[in-house]
């Protein structure tokens, strides 16, 4: 998994920086996350390879995951088109609606002493 050897290359140079700043006399907080930082910088700079193969991997990998899913597996799409459906079904007026601000309009939202 080259993933998980680019992790470890990655670790392993925030822990050497991080040892060689508290040699320095550097310490807490301060000393971890300038480790931190010398770790991302070393590792961008000088591990490309295992950098590429871990992307690599990664995308094969959610490629692999999406054709297995198929193009509708998840049911968002589904659930979308139950929604417009509603929605248009709603929204249309149709031959057994009342006419918009009627008497019987449910979306007539004032009270009945607030009517004419």
């Amino acid at each position: 998994m080259p993933l998980v050897v680019y992790t470890l290359i990655r670790l392993a140079l925030i822990a050497v920086a991080w040892v060689v700043l508290w040699l320095a006399g550097l310490s807490g907080p301060i000393a971890f996350a300038a480790a931190v930082l010398i770790g991302l910088m070393v590792s961008y700079l000088a591990f490309r390879g295992p950098r590429d193969a871990a992307a690599r991997w990664l995308a094969d990998r959610a490629a692999r995951r999406r054709a297995a899913k198929g193009p509708r597996a998840s049911g968002i799409e589904d659930d979308a088109d139950v929604e417009d459906r509603a929605v248009d079904a709603a929204t249309s007026p149709g031959p057994d609606r009342a006419p918009s601000g009627g008497p019987g309009d449910p979306d007539d939202v004032r009270t009945p002493d607030d009517r004419p």
